[in-house]
């Protein structure tokens, strides 16, 4: 998965502002932090963020880098920007969405979310994503990463993020997720989680195939997610469903306070 879209950003600091302060990341990891806007640095805006840095005092920056512009990939590492993420955007058109169908399977049903699907899925939710940059940032604890990703459930479920939830229910008992929003005619897929105890039995196939005819629904006719580049199961899942590359950028972040 990426970073989550959550909660809209503040609003830049002044029209030339190069950085952005992020208010709900501030009070929910209890350090100030920001993101770099745009994906690209000359040694000027490395200058010009890092005085914004200091003059908000700032622990943390975000920035995602395009991988197509070595220089600010180097430049970054340079500034003391450290590496935490391959993000991955991959999409596929929705309009043949059937050829991915599979027999069903007993028991098991694809539905929408209903308000009682939460606490079951909450624990999902909170052992899926280790692969995320969040995880990969020693200063965040794994505590504080497994709250970020049950409180994205949570808000997803109860439409506050989220266009819908599409869930899949074994024997009575959900076990798998899609989060699914509406973004300027496209679809995205923000969280896809399947429960340890079921996986193997394809659901996520499944539970995917019915997103896809959700979002058909939606007269929606590309769909696209992101996932960590460096988890080659998840690539893999999303290409044997006949997703594909749109563009590949790298996650950093820089501390400019001891972390603890």
């Amino acid at each position: 998965m990426t970073t989550p879209p959550l909660f809209k950003p503040e609003e830049v600091q002044g029209q030339d502002a190069p950085c952005q302060f992020l208010q709900w990341d501030t009070d929910f990891f209890g350090k100030r932090i920001g993101l770099v806007l745009g994906n690209y640095l000359t040694p000027e805006r490395v200058q010009l963020i890092d005085t914004w840095a200091q003059d908000n005092a700032m622990d943390c920056l975000y920035f995602l880098a395009n991988t197509d512009n070595p220089a600010s990939v180097r430049l970054a590492e340079d500034a003391g920007f450290r590496f935490q993420s391959v993000r991955l955007w991959l999409e596929r058109k929705v309009a043949d969405f059937e050829a991915i169908a599979l027999p069903p399977v007993e028991g098991l049903t694809v539905r929408p979310c209903q308000s009682s699907d939460l606490e079951p899925l909450r624990p999902v939710a909170r052992k899926s994503y280790t692969w995320t940059r969040f995880y990969n940032d020693p200063c965040f604890s794994e505590e504080q990463c497994e709250t970020l990703y049950d409180i994205w459930l949570t808000r997803s479920i109860r439409k506050e993020i989220a266009d819908e939830v599409v869930v899949a229910e074994q024997d009575g008992q959900p076990v798998g997720y899609i989060t699914c929003k509406l973004s300027a005619g496209e679809g995205v897929i923000m969280l896809v989680g399947v429960a340890e105890n079921a996986r193997g039995a394809k659901i996520g196939q499944r539970v995917m195939h019915g997103t896809l005819a959700w979002f058909a629904s939606q007269n929606v006719s590309t769909v696209s997610l992101a996932t960590q580049g460096h988890n080659v199961a998840a690539v893999r899942f999303y290409e044997r469903l006949g997703f594909i590359s749109r563009s590949v950028q790298f996650w950093y972040h820089k501390w400019y306070q001891h972390c603890g």
